[in-house]
């Protein structure tokens, strides 16, 4: 089985790619962080709302779409009062990040993942929007080396980074 994050500017696009990376006539459980507007999952797709991302993964028992990465950290720094960027609760996020990507490097059935791309985006102007780039930044990191694949959408094309170096995380 397969893993991709796939990154974008846009979330249409990149969405619209995701959706092509996984069998349309297949069952897909789409395991959305907040409650977000159905945006055309095809016929047969189940949504599931929780932040409990790992667990969902590991009872499903069909592809997964997670949209998105983006949404999920937000939840993680709600739930664990982690906007601060230190104490218990940093470390919190942290935990639950490094959980969800031991199951998601060796997830059961096709998955994919979908995140925005920071690098992309203007300088955040508070300390709010500051902490989530850089939670959000890290989670990409450790998400894309832990999937088998990681695309870019950009522009309207796919640029496929799978084979690219891996940058050394940051030391903690």
């Amino acid at each position: 089985m397969s893993t991709t994050l796939v990154l974008g500017g846009t979330p249409l696009s990149a969405r619209r790619h995701a959706v092509s990376l996984l069998p349309a006539q297949t069952a897909v459980t789409v395991i959305v962080p907040q409650d977000l507007p159905v945006t055309g999952d095809p016929n047969g797709w189940q949504r599931v709302q929780t932040v409990d991302l790992t667990r969902t993964i590991l009872r499903g028992r069909s592809s997964v779409l997670v949209d998105s990465l983006e949404t999920w950290a937000i939840a993680l720094l709600d739930k664990h009062d982690a906007w601060s960027g230190d104490g218990p609760g940093a470390l919190a996020v942290r935990e639950e990040i490094a959980e969800f990507c031991a199951i998601w490097a060796n997830a059961p059935y096709d998955s994919v993942a979908l995140s925005r791309e920071v690098s992309f985006g203007a300088a955040p102007e508070d300390d709010r929007a500051l902490r989530l780039r850089d939670v959000l930044e890290e989670l990409n990191a450790v998400v894309s080396g832990a999937s088998t694949r990681t695309h870019l959408v950009l522009s309207g094309r796919v640029v496929d980074l799978s084979q690219a170096t891996l940058v050394a995380p940051a030391p903690n």
